[in-house]
């Protein structure tokens, strides 16, 4: 498994990395565009405070993949966003 900071975030290298099914996780730039594919279930006592299906990116440059997108509450119950490839 691979983790990457939001200091590298390449979507043609996602998209390899997918392809090629390795495992990794990276957290979002602030300004990164998303578009929600499907929502995902959550239990009602879960931390989680949404998990989706996702696209990366706009029509001109953008993942071809779809990852997982989960968002929770971190140590001082800021949000958290990470994503990952899905499985």
């Amino acid at each position: 498994m691979y983790v990457f900071d939001r200091g590298y975030f390449d979507y043609e290298q996602f998209g390899h990395m997918t392809d090629d099914d390795y495992f990794f996780v990276s957290r979002f730039r602030k300004n990164t565009v998303t578009r929600v594919l499907e929502p995902l279930e959550l239990s009602e006592d879960s931390m989680v405070l949404s998990d989706e299906m996702i696209l990366i990116g706009i029509t001109q440059n953008r993942a071809e993949n779809a990852f997982r997108l989960i968002k929770s509450t971190g140590f001082k119950r800021q949000q958290v966003t990470f994503d990952h490839q899905s499985v």
